[in-house]
């Protein structure tokens, strides 16, 4: 409880007025509340995570970079997608209609396809499972 406690001050404190921190806001608080073990894993990303500087990263792995974004998902909205778009132009966003957050559970041979798919354009090894 103090985790979520100090989590919600801290966005509280949050000076931010854009409507994509509004939106980031509103997200987080929402799976606070929802989701038992959000709160641990929230810290974890932000302990462990480069939030900032990343756009030389962004720029030489987006050549080879494929999002697969669901147009239903509560966690990350599609609607996100444009920002990404922003940051990574050269990026490829395939989108999978009616895809939620467990988009690899609920629509993964139409994920496993295009992976396939992206893994042989590049030759890349798929690896052999038994």
């Amino acid at each position: 409880m103090l985790i979520k406690k100090s989590i919600i001050t801290r966005l509280d404190k949050e000076n931010k007025t854009s409507a994509l921190a509004d939106e980031i806001k509103n997200i987080v608080l929402y799976q606070l509340h929802k989701y038992e073990g959000f709160a641990k894993s929230y810290i974890s990303t932000a302990k462990y995570f480069p939030l900032y500087g990343l756009e030389e990263v962004y720029k030489e792995v987006g050549t080879q970079q494929r999002d697969v974004l669901g147009t239903d998902d509560g966690t990350v909205p599609y609607r996100l997608c444009k920002h990404l778009q922003q940051f990574i132009p050269q990026a490829r966003v395939i989108t999978i209609s009616g895809g939620t957050h467990g988009i690899v559970v609920t629509h993964a041979e139409t994920l496993s396809t295009h992976l396939s798919e992206f893994l042989h354009a590049k030759s890349l090894p798929l690896a052999e499972v038994n």
